[in-house]
């Protein structure tokens, strides 16, 4: 036979804290939950409008990298391009660098031949030989220096007339005059045709037997018989050592007449600085004759 116990306070049976504990967590449930709906509720279109725009931007962003890939193709046809270019550029770059050493190794050649050519020219050539070569198919005045200081050389200048008188069958067209000057100027024979000219009488009368050496008044001389001519070539061919003085207008006005003096020096002391001045200022040239 059992006893029941009665403890003061608690009903017999009744388990009222778990029921009330279960009560709660309902409640805080259907709380929690009901707080949780109306965010929801309140947030639906915010969460549809982000969600349309993550939709905008993976488009967006599908877009920009299908852009990147093609722009990525062009710019790799764009460098395969550019490369080939490159190729054919160091191609022909080989190939000018190759021309530019064969070009300077021709031109060191030419240059040599040039050289060695100037050499010859500058080389004393025979006057003979000197003289007819100067003679051009215009109007040619000689002018000869026959003052005492060509006394060494006088010979050689006979031996020159003689070359060109030799020669005149190759100059049918040119016109030739002769001046023998010292202190004073003594015409030889007018313009003529050189296979007509009185070469002997010419050459024995130059004999360094005429004085000093006035080269100004054998050059205004000369310039003043070869400025009327109608030939467009003029020239005035000196044959002298130099050793006299030239007033430096007169070289100018021969020049602007265009009108070129060409210099023969004679003589181990010929004054060939003012020889090639004389020249130079009138587009001529200075010859050396041994």
């Amino acid at each position: 036979m059992s006893t029941v116990i009665n403890i003061p306070g608690r009903r017999a049976g009744l388990p009222w804290r778990p029921m009330m504990l279960g009560l709660l967590w309902l409640i805080s449930i259907l709380v929690v939950g009901g707080i949780l709906g109306w965010l929801l509720f309140e947030c639906r279109d915010e969460v549809e409008a982000l969600e349309q725009e993550i939709v905008a931007l993976n488009t967006e962003h599908a877009a920009a990298v299908t852009g990147l890939v093609a722009r990525i193709e062009e710019l790799d046809a764009e460098t395969a391009a550019l490369e080939e270019t490159i190729a054919e550029q160091d191609i022909e770059v080989a190939y000018l660098t190759g021309e530019r050493e064969r070009l300077l190794a021709q031109n060191d050649v030419l240059l040599a031949r040039l050289n060695a050519c100037l050499d010859e020219l500058s080389k004393p050539r025979p006057v003979q030989e000197v003289l007819p070569g100067l003679i051009s198919s215009g109007a040619n005045v000689v002018v000869i220096d026959d003052s005492g200081s060509m006394s060494p050389s006088i010979a050689d200048v006979r031996e020159g007339l003689r070359g060109i008188m030799e020669r005149g069958l190759e100059l049918p067209d040119a016109q030739i005059s002769i001046l023998a000057f010292g202190t004073a100027v003594e015409r030889l024979f007018g313009f003529t045709k050189i296979d007509l000219a009185p070469w002997d009488y010419a050459i024995d009368q130059v004999d360094a037997n005429m004085g000093g050496t006035n080269i100004h008044l054998a050059l205004e001389t000369a310039y003043n018989d070869v400025l009327a001519l109608p030939q467009p070539e003029k020239q005035i061919i000196l044959l002298t050592d130099g050793q006299g003085d030239i007033a430096p207008e007169l070289i100018r006005v021969i020049a602007q007449d265009n009108i070129r003096i060409v210099t023969v020096p004679f003589g181990a002391y010929a004054n060939y600085a003012l020889l090639q001045q004389i020249s130079d200022e009138t587009g001529g040239r200075m010859r050396r004759a041994n």
